[in-house]
């Protein structure tokens, strides 16, 4: 049998808006469904917050994950939390360390660029700061769009190599169908 593909799901900065929230909800759903149709292929998900997880994300989530840890020590005791849980891959993070887990990190958008006018000069910098270090420490960047991807390429061209697009996918809940 082959060894899981211990895959981290880290949800500190997820948490903070909805539309993370709600990406990291399918991505798990998106997981449970390829290892069922690719048992051969085995994936361990481990789901890991620095915090307390809000009820109702932890009543969705934990059920999709195989392994659940919260309370964590944040900063460097995170990253040691990973080696110690044997993560092959932690996302959405990355490091500015070597270590024995590889990083991925997520861009979801462009609008403090592309929609100026709508973010105050400080959260400009704050974003753009974000941005800088991903690009700069993350051995993976996850986008969710090929707009996205295209301004990468446009903002970022040498970490465009590292980008890959992974849709936002909706798994419609079953009691929706019902009456």
């Amino acid at each position: 049998m082959t060894t899981p593909l211990r895959i981290a799901i880290v949800l500190d900065e997820l948490l903070k808006w909805q539309g993370g929230v709600e990406y990291v909800r399918n991505l798990l759903l998106a997981l449970r469904e390829r290892r069922a149709a690719k048992p051969q292929d085995p994936v361990t998900v481990l789901v890991l917050a620095t915090g307390q997880v809000p009820a109702r994300v932890e009543a969705a989530y934990r059920p999709l994950a195989d392994e659940w840890h919260t309370g964590l020590e944040g900063g460097p005791g995170l990253y040691l939390e990973l080696i110690r849980r044997q993560a092959d891959l932690a996302f959405p993070l990355y490091c500015d360390e070597t270590t024995s887990v590889r990083y991925a990190h997520w861009i979801y958008d462009f609008q403090h660029k592309a929609l100026a006018d709508f973010f105050s000069p400080a959260d400009q910098a704050a974003k753009e700061k974000a941005m800088a270090d991903i690009v700069r420490f993350a051995e993976h960047i996850v986008v969710s769009s090929e707009v996205c991807r295209r301004d990468l390429e446009r903002y970022y061209p040498t970490a465009a190599g590292r980008a890959r697009v992974v849709r936002f996918a909706t798994f419609p809940d079953p009691a929706w169908r019902e009456p």
